[in-house]
């Protein structure tokens, strides 16, 4: 009964026709198999995968190998880091990703014609929002005090092509002890700035 089982047991992968190697491999819905190079391409959570059909991981490992090829001719043009982020923008391809510094991911690549607004929270609150076309709209900032001071920036990006807005949130601890008007203040104001002025140029 072992041995029928092994035979019957895919050999390469369902979606690059790779062979399949080590216990790394993930099932999809009717018993496909796919890889892990695979699965590092799809940009979906491992508890995903199981539910997937194989066209479906098809697609969104081609989309993956697309973000890749962009992401190697990305030319960083300007770059723009505020606490845990960089911003970095290619004016040569009119593309644009937002990336973490301690953490050496594979971010995704948007073409600045398909963001379509912005919008700024501080500590919550929204502060500023601005739709492609249209005058920015600024709302009143919270009342900032020794003891409610501003450590949360959160910017929410909408973006042609994606469901859920994406998010982006700068936190900075250090800026909870540091009293308004200080060097470590308002540099932290001077970083939120440099991103609003970015996407406010892109969104004119």
């Amino acid at each position: 009964m072992a041995n029928v089982k092994s035979l019957l047991k895919p050999k390469n992968c369902s979606v690059c026709g790779k062979k399949l190697r080590g216990v790394w491999n993930s099932k999809l819905i009717g018993g496909a198999v796919i890889c892990r190079e695979c699965t590092s391409l799809m940009r979906v959570s491992s508890l995903q995968i199981p539910y997937l059909t194989l066209s479906e991981a098809e697609e969104l490992v081609a989309r993956g190998r697309k973000n890749k090829e962009n992401l190697e001719s990305f030319l960083i043009t300007k770059e723009v880091e505020s606490c845990d982020y960089l911003f970095r923008l290619d004016e040569d391809h009119s593309d644009w990703y937002i990336t973490s510094t301690h953490k050496t991911l594979n971010p995704q690549v948007y073409r600045l014609c398909d963001l379509k607004s912005y919008r700024l929270y501080e500590n919550g609150t929204l502060v500023r929002e601005k739709q492609r076309g249209y005058a920015t709209v600024e709302y009143d900032s919270p009342e900032y005090t020794e003891y409610a001071r501003l450590y949360s920036y959160r910017f929410l990006f909408d973006i042609d092509g994606l469901d859920e807005p994406l998010e982006i949130e700068m936190v900075n601890d250090n800026a909870k002890d540091a009293h308004p008007g200080s060097r470590l203040y308002n540099a932290y104001l001077s970083d939120a700035k440099q991103w609003t002025d970015f996407f406010e140029n892109i969104l004119n």
